[in-house]
């Protein structure tokens, strides 16, 4: 019986992907199969052997007008190494996903910063909404959503006033972050329920699941849309450089081994701040006058 990309998609992500990778990888990865699915579901219930590259091609040209390019980066990715496992198994004899080209016209993903305005809003807040000091302790501390959630008691020191990082998705991830007297405050508050800092009600950690339903109380205490938990790691990172500071201190706070990539992907300027910086030429100029 030929085998299809649904059956083989499920047992690669059951037998290659989930007990070797980290579960955000594996949502990851399920999700841009759903992705396929709800857009070609067709070549979802297809055979593997009969699935042509320009149907492949054809469906990401069209998935272009609709998606991110790093959604369609990950779908080449997954359907690449879906192709690879099966060829290994014989399932198949060629990889249609090899020479898939992502369009150009697909949209880049971009994070936006909050607002000074939002993010006040956003701590003033921040006390009268359930888990409402996570908000601000990641406004002050920039970190990852699953940096947050992995955070133990044992990784808090109390001499050096950081927090040590241990549990990231990359090499340079691995760092201290010195905390803000208000993030400290928030972090001593929390109740001693299990390894982990920050809990639910119940004590189970804190999920993903878990912020986006306190950014959704967060929206409709604040009136600040797509308020989501990337937004305060980039606003982190924007109101550092509004402030001066040094751009290496901030890739390393941020756990990243490139500057470049630092202020590409996460720095945007308001345009009160660029409006103040032009400021700083008119004085300039006068003085010279």
């Amino acid at each position: 019986m030929n085998t299809s990309l649904e059956m083989w998609g499920n047992t690669w992500i059951k037998i290659y992907i989930k007990p070797s990778h980290k579960p955000r990888t594996v949502e990851n990865y399920r999700y841009v199969l759903q992705v396929l699915e709800t857009n070609a579901p067709d070549i979802w219930k297809e055979s593997l052997d009969e699935i042509k590259e320009i149907e492949l091609q054809n469906m990401l040209n069209d998935m272009g007008h609709h998606y991110a390019k790093s959604t369609l980066h990950t779908l080449r990715t997954v359907l690449s190494q879906i192709y690879k496992t099966a060829i290994q198994n014989k399932l198949c004899i060629t990889n249609p996903a090899v020479g898939l080209q992502i369009p150009k016209y697909a949209a880049e993903k971009k994070v936006e910063a909050f607002s000074l305005e939002e993010e006040q809003l956003i701590r003033d807040a921040a006390p009268s909404v359930y888990k409402g000091d996570i908000a601000i302790f990641l406004l002050d501390t920039g970190l990852r959503s699953i940096e947050l959630e992995q955070l133990e008691h044992k990784d808090y020191s109390s001499s050096e006033h950081a927090i040590h990082i241990r549990n990231s998705k990359t090499k340079a991830g691995n760092r201290w972050v010195p905390l803000t007297a208000e993030a400290e405050e928030i972090l001593l508050r929390q109740p001693t329920i299990g390894p982990t800092i920050f809990t639910t009600s119940i004590g189970t950690p804190i999920s993903k699941v878990c912020l986006q339903k306190l950014c959704r109380r967060l929206e409709a205490e604040t009136g600040v849309k797509n308020i989501h938990p990337h937004r305060f790691r980039h606003s982190f990172a924007t109101r550092l450089v509004e402030l001066g500071v040094n751009v290496k201190a901030l890739s390393d706070l941020l756990g990243h081994t490139d500057v470049s990539f630092t202020m590409a992907r996460y720095v945007s300027t308001e345009i009160n701040f660029l409006r103040s910086q032009i400021g700083l030429l008119d004085g300039i100029i006068q003085q010279a006058c």
